[in-house]
């Protein structure tokens, strides 16, 4: 249980979830590196480290840090790296907004609407490029704040990565549409089976249609 409220650790076993570990398990020799974003609690990280990965996780809420680090040692992790930021396209202070009870909504302030009691606190950001790891495979599950990170990556750094996104609303994914459309790298959406992006009606709204995977791959 991560707190007091109505959200638990269960939640990210979810149905939707389940084609990322499976995608983290079937390929776990073609990558090496991988950087989570918005890791929360950690679970993807762990997995991926029980799977052979090496894994840097970022996560700004010190709280959840600090669980993190917990499960790490629970589970025996040997080869993660858990780091007290948020990635956003400038460095800086952030004001980031933690949802009592229901740490899956927390977020830097005005990245989403969101409903229940919270507290506003002060968190470190640094940009991507300041992670000075290029990692294989990625996933990004940021709130809402994908608009801003997603573009302030250059397109020669998501030519050597395959990543994962959720997506949390309509201006998300036509910012995010827009950046990739046109370009080298493709998007192939879990709203329609995986298959390939072709037009912004093809992409999720909201993370309950599911992730996006973005890479060079056809």
């Amino acid at each position: 249980n991560l707190g007091s409220g109505t959200f638990t650790s269960y939640g990210f076993f979810e149905l939707h979830e389940m084609p990322l570990y499976s995608f983290y398990w079937i390929n776990r020799d073609k990558y090496k590196v991988a950087v989570e974003i918005g890791a929360n609690i950690g679970i993807d990280s762990i997995i991926l480290n029980h799977f052979g990965y090496k894994v840097h996780a970022f996560e700004p809420d010190p709280l959840l840090h600090e669980i993190i680090l917990r499960n790490i040692q629970l589970n025996k992790c040997k080869n993660i790296q858990a780091n007290q930021r948020a990635i956003s396209n400038a460095a800086g202070v952030l004001d980031f907004i933690r949802v009592k009870g229901n740490s899956a909504h927390n977020h830097i302030l005005g990245a989403k609407d969101f409903y229940g009691e919270s507290e506003c606190i002060k968190v470190e950001a640094i940009t991507f490029e300041e992670i000075g790891v290029q990692p294989d495979l990625m996933k990004i599950n940021v709130e809402g704040y994908e608009k801003y990170i997603i573009p302030s990556i250059q397109y020669p750094v998501w030519e050597k990565m395959d990543v994962f996104i959720e997506i949390h609303s309509p201006e998300n994914s036509k910012v995010i549409f827009d950046y990739f459309i046109g370009s080298n790298i493709n998007i192939f959406s879990q709203k329609q089976g995986w298959r390939k992006v072709k037009k912004f009606e093809e992409m999720p709204l909201s993370s309950s249609e599911g992730y996006i995977f973005v890479s060079k791959r056809q």
